[in-house]
């Protein structure tokens, strides 16, 4: 090798380890700006009306039905009304009011309809009042934050409907 040769070599393992570099920090940054973007959308838009966000995959009706009738239309969606089971799941929830959700009184003690017992709970001060007929729950928006409340079934709200992954 030449004196020429050897500076030559020399500027291009230069460069190539300054692109090498330069590739790692731009993978790192598609990768954090992936990262952010995900924790900022938090809510992915998908085809006929269903939502998804962390929480699982929903779908929020623009016709008003008494429940079980919005049950229905949910069963025929391959999903049922939404259980929710978090504060997480709750707060998704606090921009919409008075949606129907899948509680209802069974022989006086509110159930999910899955038979599950209410481990969670975000009744608004007061409810559920125990008046008769009032069986069945909503979820709606009150001073910014989302609560439930018992409404007769045959009331007519919007609804949530959840698909539980498959």
């Amino acid at each position: 090798f030449s004196g020429s040769d050897s500076v030559r070599t020399k500027r291009y393992k230069k460069a190539t380890v300054y692109l090498v570099l330069q590739c790692v920090l731009l993978l790192e940054a598609i990768i954090l700006l992936k990262f952010q973007f995900r924790l900022a959308t938090n809510l992915v838009l998908l085809p006929d009306g269903w939502m998804c966000s962390e929480s699982g995959l929903y779908y929020i009706s623009s016709e008003k039905k008494n429940w079980t009738d919005s049950r229905e239309d949910c069963l025929n969606r391959g999903a049922n009304l939404t259980i929710i089971n978090s504060k997480e799941e709750q707060d998704f929830f606090k921009t919409y009011d008075e949606v129907w959700i899948g509680l209802t009184n069974m022989n006086g003690r509110w159930k999910w309809i899955d038979d599950s017992t209410l481990t969670s709970s975000f009744w608004a001060s007061g409810e559920p009042n125990g008046l008769t007929n009032k069986d069945c729950a909503v979820t709606s928006k009150n001073l910014g934050k989302s609560e439930w409340y018992d409404y007769p079934c045959s009331s007519a709200f919007k609804w949530i409907c959840e698909r539980k992954p498959s």
